[in-house]
């Protein structure tokens, strides 16, 4: 069985700054939080491409296959002319010690967005800023 991705896209910058207050952790030093007018809105985004179950079991991270781990990743990149996800950076990954980070940001580039939303916004050089649940079979 291959290993699944569960794709939450949600407007994560308010909820984000507050998970962080909650926990008392500083914000990653190099992300700054982006212009709210910027941030594309997540039930209006439509995708051309999206990742395979090949890519995604290719980068599941291989200790978390092992240990039989599930993991949570938060990030945020902008969005190029030809859709593409670039720049993107984790804002949080749990649990620690698994890639998990590293495993989001090798499969955003598989992503490809379409160059409008729903809504008719143009999503280049807008900021996408999602939710990745890395999911084992059951």
């Amino acid at each position: 069985m291959r290993p699944t991705l569960i794709l939450t896209l949600a407007a994560l910058a308010l909820s984000a700054t507050l998970a962080r207050a909650q926990d008392q952790s500083p914000p990653p030093a190099a992300v700054q939080a982006p212009d709210p007018a910027l941030i594309l809105k997540p039930d209006t985004l439509r995708f051309i491409e999206l990742p395979t179950g090949d890519d995604l079991a290719r980068h599941f991270p291989p200790d978390a296959v092992r240990q039989q781990v599930n993991g949570d990743t938060k990030f945020q990149c902008v969005i190029d002319n030809e859709g593409v996800p670039r720049g993107c950076v984790v804002l949080s990954a749990l649990p620690d010690g698994f890639d998990f980070d590293q495993a989001t940001l090798q499969v955003l580039p598989r992503f490809r967005l379409k160059p409008t939303t729903s809504e008719g916004v143009p999503t280049a050089g807008r900021i996408w800023i999602g939710q990745v649940n890395w999911r084992l079979p059951k």
